[in-house]
């Protein structure tokens, strides 16, 4: 899955070296790793953060992801639930582009787990929300008016 500033997209990955996989997608020749949960990396390129702006996006799927786990909506055993309650209420700073891909035994790439999937069938609507509050949140900023001058929202439709 690759995460930019506005949108969430699957992406295949092929089965080998993670680093250099994941670098060449980021556009870096290397990569870094964060594994919330066994299997599962949100990779960002190396000191992307020097080149790129804070990634809200990536820092919302990852906190939903470990709250999941930690709650019970995500398949794990015991000492990751354990493990993700603790960790649930901070994310890592995510800069640029992020890409969450599964990782192997050695530390390859891989294909996501299938729970991963089961967890994102059901919550890809409330992180596809998340994702439209940043767009209007940013779309109002560049227009002067702050998250906290917000006191209702009117939608319009035809």
């Amino acid at each position: 899955m690759h995460i930019t500033f506005d949108r969430l997209y699957a992406f295949t990955v092929e089965q080998g070296d993670a680093h250099g996989f994941i670098g060449s997608h980021l556009a870096y020749p290397r990569a870094h790793r964060w594994e919330p949960i066994a299997g599962v990396g949100f990779w960002t390129g190396q000191q992307s953060y020097k080149r790129w702006d804070l990634n809200p996006v990536a820092g919302a799927v990852y906190v939903e992801l470990v709250r999941a786990v930690a709650d019970g909506r995500y398949a794990a055993d015991e000492q990751e639930r354990v493990a993700a309650g603790i960790n649930r209420v901070g994310s890592p700073c995510f800069y640029g582009p992020c890409l969450i891909a599964g990782i192997g035994d050695q530390g390859e790439a891989t294909p996501l787990p299938d729970a991963f999937w089961s967890w994102w069938e059901g919550s890809a609507p409330d992180l596809h929300r998340i994702i439209l509050a940043h767009r209007i949140a940013d779309t109002l900023a560049e227009v002067g008016v702050t998250a906290d001058q917000v006191t209702e929202v009117t939608v319009l439709s035809d």
